[in-house]
């Protein structure tokens, strides 16, 4: 049975928002990680921006260890998004735009180009696997997990969320200090948005990328705010989507525990003495039948 796709005008920038993310990782074949990300939408201050500013985060990881982060904001007037579809450019040299493939079914590809700081790049990601959602095709929190999250039956909010790329191709130029040196790699793109405070439909939101070729394995997590009704630690459950030489093995969603188990989280402090810590550990286990996977995980590092 053929899926169904989920539609690039998806992702659309959405004025409404309250927060919009487009987020993209590479792990280079040459040492260097790439975490970047851009915010189209975002009612607040962040990064000691200025308010309600589209953002760009740009954080590459050198092979000897060393991490380069580099943030920067846009006024509105330098913000231009593309009508109806996926895409934008944020002031004269950093922008993100999708070029759909010359034959129906083609995954298409990603266009990146940033300039911020000591930092740069100008890179192409071409899908190796669809896109994908925890909430199906419409890649959104259904309207009665809404209303319940919400607490009320006229709720109008949303939640979109879909890893776009869940496995592709990174490759093109990235820009350190002046110097221009070509990169390829894995790479990972995810987007999302709602309409209301993140804070509001959960304390914390706990996301695992785990790239081991063949294997490309991604969960997540979240921690319900104050007031609502908590599961067990030991059952939380999440989302899972585990990739290996070409199959999907496990695309779930799983609220129960049995197929997707967080069996424990906690937070650590390898930096001391910063202001906000946002490293942790966890132990994850994704099953189905004929399949078992067990992730230990221990941050020793915060990219972002």
């Amino acid at each position: 049975m053929k899926r169904k796709r989920i539609p690039q005008s998806d992702a659309a920038y959405a004025p409404e928002a309250h927060l919009q993310w487009w987020y993209f990782d590479a792990a280079f074949d040459d040492g260097h990680r790439l975490l970047t990300y851009f915010l189209p939408g975002f009612k607040g201050r962040i990064e000691n921006q200025g308010m309600d500013e589209p953002f760009l985060n740009v954080v590459l990881k050198r092979p000897d260890g060393v991490i380069i982060r580099e943030p920067r904001s846009f006024p509105p007037s330098e913000f231009f998004p593309e009508t109806g579809d996926f895409g934008a450019r944020f002031g004269e040299h950093c922008s993100a735009t999708f070029e759909k493939g010359p034959e129906e079914g083609d995954l298409g590809r990603y266009i990146l180009k940033a300039k911020a700081g000591r930092l740069g790049y100008e890179l192409v990601l071409t899908p190796d696997a669809p896109p994908w959602s925890p909430f199906g095709p419409p890649a959104r929190i259904p309207r009665w997990g809404m209303m319940l999250a919400r607490r009320s039956i006229s709720t109008q909010d949303y939640f979109h969320y879909a890893p776009f790329v869940p496995r592709g191709r990174m490759e093109g130029k990235m820009v350190l200090d002046g110097e221009a040196f070509d990169v390829r790699g894995t790479g990972y793109h995810e987007q999302g948005r709602l309409s209301f405070p993140l804070y509001e439909f959960t304390e914390a939101w706990y996301w695992l990328h785990i790239e081991h070729a063949p294997w490309t394995i991604l969960t997540g997590t979240a921690v319900h705010p104050p007031g609502h009704l908590k599961p067990k630690k030991e059952t939380r459950g999440g989302f899972a989507f585990v990739h290996n030489e070409g199959k999907r093995l496990l695309a779930t969603a799983d609220i129960s525990g049995l197929l997707v188990n967080w069996r424990r989280i906690d937070k650590h402090a390898p930096q001391a003495e910063g202001d906000v810590n946002m490293a942790w550990d966890a132990e994850v286990r994704l099953s189905r039948p004929g399949l078992v996977l067990n992730a230990s995980v221990r941050s020793s590092e915060v990219l972002e």
